[in-house]
């Protein structure tokens, strides 16, 4: 499995009223001190407790899903059953992807694999990247073409490496495995026989699970690896105050900002992008997939059970308990649209927590972000 996943500890000292922080490994090279506010304690939490877990879990999941996607393709697997084993499969890895979205910034932007024309994620979730357009269209045409043949002689992963961002990722592996090519029949036996019909559109499904793993790779590698050939983690660098010095096209703003606006913009992209209308639909998940990103954004705030210190609990000892319970009120309202599945509420509720993280949450923990907002993502 590729997986190099480094556990970190904190090591807590109070000197005065700063903290050090100390991210320990068992090689003590692997040691790094920084003196910072509350702020940056809990931005290290939020890092080490929930992004690092994200990006893990993502790369996780796409492994599962590439290793199920050569599965179902070998000669007597391509069964009804099998086959909705994998679309559950591309379900909990997309709902993964989304635990990971909120975090846009770093290894999502870049990484290991410098020679990508556009960002990481562009690679993983086009919509994203491509401001909200659909490209489903495209993506099918596209799709049967391949299909069809006769070139190339064989869909290799060579081949899909090679195609855009808007040719790869999420929505193609979505059009393969839950619709034919020619009708766009989502009968599950008629996907079924149209994978045994035309070998090359199994050929065409393992090669984009496996550039999707690619990508995983290259994300979860940044935060605990090494980030755009440093030879340290993202993690490292971004908790360390390093990544400016680092030379990696960085803004050098602190931890707790990048994740603040990070948040900030994700709400942003909710709330302007047809995301719960345009995106998931073939596989009817979305809604499952915002969900699980909203659950992400539960834990920067409340943190997790290895949290000794959240923005919540620095917003209460600020004195700004108002904000607090508006915020957390927001959140639940944003939730119920969401097991509503109301699109127009979605966007709205949306919107309102969009301004909390640029306005009452940076305030009551006392960071400045030194922005000036625009919408859209």
């Amino acid at each position: 499995m590729l997986n190099n996943l480094m556990f970190f500890k904190i090591c807590l000292l109070t000197i005065t009223s700063s903290v050090l922080l100390t991210a320990c490994g068992s090689d003590s090279s692997t040691t790094s001190k920084v003196l910072g506010s509350e702020a940056d304690l809990a931005a290290f939490q939020v890092a080490n407790n929930t992004i690092v877990p994200a990006a893990n879990g993502f790369l996780d999941q796409a492994q599962l899903l590439d290793d199920q996607a050569e599965q179902f393709c070998r000669a007597g697997n391509t069964t009804h059953d099998n086959l909705l084993s994998l679309q559950t499969q591309w379900k909990q890895t997309a709902q993964a992807w989304y635990r990971l979205l909120p975090f846009k910034f770093g290894p999502m932007e870049g990484g290991l694999d410098i020679h990508l024309v556009e960002p990481i994620y562009a690679y993983v979730d086009y919509f994203r990247f491509n401001k909200g357009s659909d490209l489903t269209l495209t993506v099918r045409n596209k799709i049967k073409e391949w299909v069809d043949g006769p070139a190339p002689a064989t869909i290799t992963d060579t081949f899909i490496a090679e195609k855009s961002a808007s040719l790869v990722g999420f929505l193609p592996i979505e059009v393969a495995l839950f619709e034919t090519t020619n009708t766009q029949s989502n009968v599950t036996t008629d996907v079924v026989a149209e994978f045994s019909a035309l070998p090359r559109k199994c050929q065409l499904l393992t090669a984009l699970s496996s550039q999707l793993l690619v990508q995983a790779n290259n994300i979860e590698a940044g935060w605990v690896t090494d980030y755009a050939n440093t030879g340290k983690s993202y993690l490292s660098l971004f908790l360390n105050n390093e990544l400016e010095s680092a030379d990696v096209n960085d803004d050098g703003k602190s931890a707790i900002s990048k994740i603040t606006v990070s948040v900030q913009d994700y709400f942003d992209y909710l709330k302007n992008r047809d995301v719960t209308e345009s995106t998931g639909q073939i596989s009817n998940s979305i809604w499952q997939s915002v969900a699980a990103s909203i659950t992400s954004v539960e834990q920067v705030l409340a943190g997790t059970d290895a949290t000794t210190l959240s923005l919540y609990q620095i917003m209460k000892n600020n004195g700004n308990d108002l904000d607090m319970t508006a915020v957390t009120a927001n959140l639940e309202v944003l939730k119920t649209t969401i097991s509503e599945q109301n699109s127009t509420n979605f966007k709205a509720a949306a919107g309102v927590l969009d301004g909390n993280f640029k306005r009452e949450i940076p305030d009551a923990i006392g960071v400045s972000l030194g922005l000036n907002f625009s919408d859209g993502d």
